[in-house]
């Protein structure tokens, strides 16, 4: 019998361990738990400058989008683009997280963070360092 291939996950007991849970559960969603947290740290990001620089951030708008527009000819991939004239900030996803992804997701967040106080400070023509930290 040795010639006999058993099914994938007919024999899933390694170790005496048990059997293994199912990839997916009803809980974790394929792809939800990547792009939820981006968005939660985006939307806590512009909260935090709201609430810290009123009279700079009163009415900023954050809007997550998946990629950047084609236009033209490509020579980089935009992380972010903002409308002054509507207060509006789009961050995009896909070019954030793919390119020079952290490890370490407290260095991920920092990260992720940093593009919309960058975005939002150049919005405004300020140095991002202006908003970096709370005096009051």
């Amino acid at each position: 019998m040795a010639g006999i291939r058993k099914p994938r996950g007919a024999s899933r007991d390694r170790h005496g361990r048990g059997m293994r849970r199912p990839l997916w559960s009803p809980r974790f969603e394929p792809g939800i738990a990547r792009e939820g947290n981006f968005e939660a740290t985006v939307e806590d990001c512009a909260a935090y400058l709201r609430d810290a620089f009123p009279e700079v951030f009163a009415d900023l708008q954050v809007v997550v989008r998946d990629l950047p527009p084609l236009l033209g000819e490509i020579t980089s991939i935009r992380r972010y683009a903002y409308r002054r004239e509507i207060n509006t900030v789009y961050l995009y996803r896909v070019p954030i997280q793919r390119f020079r992804a952290e490890a370490d997701p407290i260095a991920e967040i920092f990260r992720i963070e940093s593009y919309v106080i960058e975005a939002a400070a150049e919005m405004m023509g300020r140095d991002p360092r202006d908003f970096l930290e709370n005096l009051d």
